[in-house]
Formats: structure tokens, sequence, C-alpha cells
């Protein structure tokens, strides 16, 4: 998999890499108003957003073409980008 510098981030992705489905787990209870994620590929397009709404989710990616996405998660209080990949 792919080793990132969780101790400060919120959330965890699993499984990474991934072939179909991706989810999304907050490390902590948080508020969720306002809270969304984006995709974008390695060119830098922007491919799914969504807001979140539980604490726990898990995103389709059966229609993503295998490579390396960057997944950006924004809330009023603060913005993250992890990546994973799509086998």
């Amino acid at each position: 998999g792919i080793q990132e510098n969780t101790e400060s981030c919120l959330f965890n992705l699993f499984p990474n890499p991934t072939k179909d489905r991706i989810t999304i787990a907050f490390k902590q209870p948080t508020s969720l108003k306002n809270t969304f994620i984006s995709i974008y590929n390695g060119q830098g397009q922007l491919l799914l957003q969504q807001y979140i709404r539980k604490e726990k989710t898990e995103l389709d990616l059966s229609g993503f073409a295998k490579g390396v996405y960057l997944i950006k998660l924004s809330s009023d209080k603060k913005t993250e980008v992890s990546r994973f990949v799509k086998e």
C-alpha cells in the first residue's frame, strides 16, 4: 500500500490500493456540516465531488481508470489531501 503521514490526518482511506471501492473513515467524531470530498486524476481534472454525511463513507470507483488519484476533504475548518491507487 501507500504509506502516508497519517498522524495529523482527520481521515483514513482503505483499502489502498483499491480495485472498485474505497472507504473514507474519520478518525474522530466530527461535525460533517459543509464537509465534502473531491477526487482528482493525475492531470488535476475534477472527477467527483460530493458532500459527506456519515463518519464512514464508501465510494464506488468502478468507473475510474487505473492510476493514482488525489482525494481532497474540505470542511469549514480544514482541508486535507491524500492519495490512493486504483488497480
